[in-house]
Protein backbone atom coordinates (compact mmCIF):
# COMPACT_ATOMS: atom_id res chain seq x y z
CA UNK A 1 0.00 0.00 0.00
CA UNK A 2 2.64 2.57 1.20
CA UNK A 3 4.42 1.61 -2.21
CA UNK A 4 1.33 2.46 -4.55
CA UNK A 5 0.81 5.76 -2.74
CA UNK A 6 4.40 6.44 -3.22
CA UNK A 7 3.77 5.98 -7.12
CA UNK A 8 1.12 7.51 -7.43
CA UNK A 9 2.41 10.90 -5.51
CA UNK A 10 4.88 10.59 -7.87
CA UNK A 11 2.03 10.59 -10.87
CA UNK A 12 -0.24 13.08 -9.66
CA UNK A 13 -3.80 13.27 -11.73
CA UNK A 14 -3.14 17.14 -11.88
CA UNK A 15 -0.41 16.84 -14.39
CA UNK A 16 -2.99 14.90 -16.65
CA UNK A 17 -6.06 17.32 -16.48
CA UNK A 18 -4.52 19.27 -19.23
CA UNK A 19 -3.83 17.01 -22.26
CA UNK A 20 -6.61 14.92 -21.01
CA UNK A 21 -9.12 17.89 -22.18
CA UNK A 22 -7.29 18.38 -25.11
CA UNK A 23 -7.71 14.82 -26.51
CA UNK A 24 -11.31 13.96 -24.57
CA UNK A 25 -9.59 11.72 -22.35
CA UNK A 26 -9.70 10.35 -18.55
CA UNK A 27 -6.83 11.67 -17.00
CA UNK A 28 -6.59 8.85 -14.86
CA UNK A 29 -6.26 6.93 -17.76
CA UNK A 30 -3.05 9.08 -18.89
CA UNK A 31 -1.64 9.02 -15.51
CA UNK A 32 -2.15 5.05 -15.63
CA UNK A 33 -0.51 4.98 -19.26
CA UNK A 34 2.76 7.06 -18.09
CA UNK A 35 2.76 4.87 -15.29
CA UNK A 36 2.83 1.58 -17.45
CA UNK A 37 5.11 2.86 -19.50
CA UNK A 38 7.54 4.08 -17.59
CA UNK A 39 7.46 0.93 -15.73
CA UNK A 40 8.11 -1.41 -18.47
CA UNK A 41 9.98 1.24 -20.95
CA UNK A 42 11.78 4.33 -19.83
CA UNK A 43 13.30 4.03 -17.11
CA UNK A 44 14.41 0.02 -17.35
CA UNK A 45 16.13 1.96 -20.78
CA UNK A 46 17.49 4.63 -18.07
CA UNK A 47 19.07 1.90 -15.87
CA UNK A 48 20.29 -0.15 -18.68
CA UNK A 49 21.99 2.71 -20.74
CA UNK A 50 23.31 3.46 -17.19
CA UNK A 51 24.71 0.00 -16.26
CA UNK A 52 26.38 -0.28 -19.46
CA UNK A 53 28.13 3.53 -18.70
CA UNK A 54 29.14 2.32 -15.19
CA UNK A 55 31.10 -0.34 -17.01
CA UNK A 56 33.03 2.18 -19.53
CA UNK A 57 30.78 1.29 -22.63
CA UNK A 58 29.19 3.86 -24.72
CA UNK A 59 25.09 4.27 -24.16
CA UNK A 60 22.60 6.77 -25.79
CA UNK A 61 18.88 6.95 -25.33
CA UNK A 62 16.29 8.48 -27.18
CA UNK A 63 12.12 8.84 -27.11
CA UNK A 64 10.98 9.11 -30.50
CA UNK A 65 8.19 11.78 -31.19
CA UNK A 66 7.22 10.91 -34.86
CA UNK A 67 4.94 8.07 -36.27
CA UNK A 68 4.18 6.50 -39.63
CA UNK A 69 0.89 4.62 -37.99
CA UNK A 70 -1.07 7.79 -37.33
CA UNK A 71 -2.58 7.97 -40.55
CA UNK A 72 -3.28 3.51 -40.07
CA UNK A 73 -5.37 4.83 -36.58
CA UNK A 74 -6.98 7.71 -37.83
CA UNK A 75 -8.92 5.82 -40.63
CA UNK A 76 -9.46 2.88 -37.69
CA UNK A 77 -11.28 5.61 -35.55
CA UNK A 78 -8.62 4.50 -32.90
CA UNK A 79 -7.79 7.33 -30.54
CA UNK A 80 -4.20 7.67 -28.96
CA UNK A 81 -2.15 10.32 -27.30
CA UNK A 82 1.94 10.31 -27.89
CA UNK A 83 3.43 7.86 -30.38
CA UNK A 84 2.64 3.88 -29.61
CA UNK A 85 4.56 0.92 -29.26
CA UNK A 86 6.96 -0.58 -31.98
CA UNK A 87 6.41 2.70 -34.33
CA UNK A 88 10.41 3.06 -34.26
CA UNK A 89 10.57 -0.47 -36.01
CA UNK A 90 9.13 0.56 -39.47
CA UNK A 91 11.62 3.80 -39.19
CA UNK A 92 14.97 1.54 -38.44
CA UNK A 93 14.09 -0.49 -41.09
CA UNK A 94 13.08 1.76 -43.85
CA UNK A 95 9.84 0.65 -44.33
CA UNK A 96 7.71 3.31 -42.81
CA UNK A 97 5.60 3.85 -45.83
CA UNK A 98 2.95 1.08 -45.01
CA UNK A 99 1.02 1.42 -47.81
CA UNK A 100 -0.81 4.70 -46.93
CA UNK A 101 2.11 7.39 -47.60
CA UNK A 102 4.70 9.24 -45.84
CA UNK A 103 5.54 12.58 -45.02
CA UNK A 104 8.86 13.66 -46.55
CA UNK A 105 9.26 14.60 -42.22
CA UNK A 106 9.14 10.89 -41.82
CA UNK A 107 10.81 10.19 -45.14
CA UNK A 108 13.61 12.38 -43.34
CA UNK A 109 13.28 10.51 -39.91
CA UNK A 110 13.58 7.45 -41.66
CA UNK A 111 16.57 7.23 -43.16
CA UNK A 112 18.34 9.20 -40.03
CA UNK A 113 16.96 6.63 -37.98
CA UNK A 114 18.10 3.65 -40.32
CA UNK A 115 21.21 5.47 -40.66
CA UNK A 116 22.39 5.82 -37.03
CA UNK A 117 21.25 2.66 -36.05
CA UNK A 118 23.29 0.65 -39.24
CA UNK A 119 25.91 2.92 -38.11
CA UNK A 120 25.80 2.34 -33.95
CA UNK A 121 26.39 -1.29 -34.83
CA UNK A 122 29.37 -0.81 -37.02
CA UNK A 123 31.01 1.62 -34.92
CA UNK A 124 29.25 1.82 -31.73
CA UNK A 125 28.31 6.15 -32.63
CA UNK A 126 24.99 6.40 -33.75
CA UNK A 127 25.98 9.61 -35.16
CA UNK A 128 27.77 10.29 -38.46
CA UNK A 129 27.20 12.73 -41.44
CA UNK A 130 24.01 14.91 -41.11
CA UNK A 131 22.32 13.64 -44.08
CA UNK A 132 22.48 9.85 -43.19
CA UNK A 133 21.99 9.86 -39.34
CA UNK A 134 20.75 11.75 -36.33
CA UNK A 135 24.15 13.64 -35.98
CA UNK A 136 24.95 15.45 -32.55
CA UNK A 137 23.73 12.32 -30.74
CA UNK A 138 25.26 12.59 -27.01
CA UNK A 139 25.85 9.87 -25.18
CA UNK A 140 23.16 9.10 -22.42
CA UNK A 141 25.93 9.47 -19.59
CA UNK A 142 29.31 11.56 -19.29
CA UNK A 143 31.81 9.79 -16.90
CA UNK A 144 30.95 11.19 -13.62
CA UNK A 145 27.46 10.66 -14.38
CA UNK A 146 28.13 6.54 -15.09
CA UNK A 147 29.93 7.20 -11.97
CA UNK A 148 27.32 7.93 -9.65
CA UNK A 149 25.56 5.48 -7.98
CA UNK A 150 21.77 4.01 -9.37
CA UNK A 151 19.99 6.24 -7.15
CA UNK A 152 22.23 8.67 -7.47
CA UNK A 153 22.16 9.58 -11.21
CA UNK A 154 21.61 13.65 -11.48
CA UNK A 155 21.42 13.98 -15.03
CA UNK A 156 21.08 11.87 -18.86
CA UNK A 157 21.22 13.19 -22.08
CA UNK A 158 18.38 11.94 -24.56
CA UNK A 159 18.11 12.28 -28.04
CA UNK A 160 14.12 13.37 -29.43
CA UNK A 161 13.85 12.08 -32.77
CA UNK A 162 11.11 14.10 -35.09
CA UNK A 163 8.22 16.59 -33.44
CA UNK A 164 8.90 20.33 -32.41
CA UNK A 165 11.10 19.67 -29.56
CA UNK A 166 13.78 17.63 -31.99
CA UNK A 167 17.27 17.08 -31.12
CA UNK A 168 19.18 16.64 -28.02
CA UNK A 169 17.72 17.31 -24.08
CA UNK A 170 18.66 16.93 -20.88
CA UNK A 171 17.06 14.50 -18.04
CA UNK A 172 17.26 16.22 -14.39
CA UNK A 173 17.04 14.81 -11.13
CA UNK A 174 16.02 18.18 -9.84
CA UNK A 175 13.26 18.45 -12.31
CA UNK A 176 15.43 21.36 -13.90
CA UNK A 177 15.76 18.59 -17.39
CA UNK A 178 13.93 20.08 -20.43
CA UNK A 179 11.74 17.44 -21.14
CA UNK A 180 10.28 14.96 -18.73
CA UNK A 181 11.12 17.27 -15.89
CA UNK A 182 10.00 14.34 -13.16
CA UNK A 183 11.39 10.94 -14.89
CA UNK A 184 14.92 10.47 -13.31
CA UNK A 185 12.77 11.31 -9.94
CA UNK A 186 9.88 8.81 -10.71
CA UNK A 187 12.91 6.08 -11.82
CA UNK A 188 14.86 6.48 -9.32
CA UNK A 189 11.84 5.05 -7.00
CA UNK A 190 11.01 2.74 -10.14
CA UNK A 191 14.33 1.14 -10.30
Amino acid sequence: ASTMKTLLSLYPVSDFVATAQAVTISPYFLQAAQIYRDINFACPAIDVAHRVAQYGSKSYLYDLNATSFDTLLQLAHASFEGVILGTDVPFVFNQANIGLGITPAQQLIQTRMSGSWARFVAKGDPSGNANDTLSGWTQAYNSTQAAGKDAGVQNASVRVIGGPNGGEHELSMNGQGDIEPQLLKRCAFIN
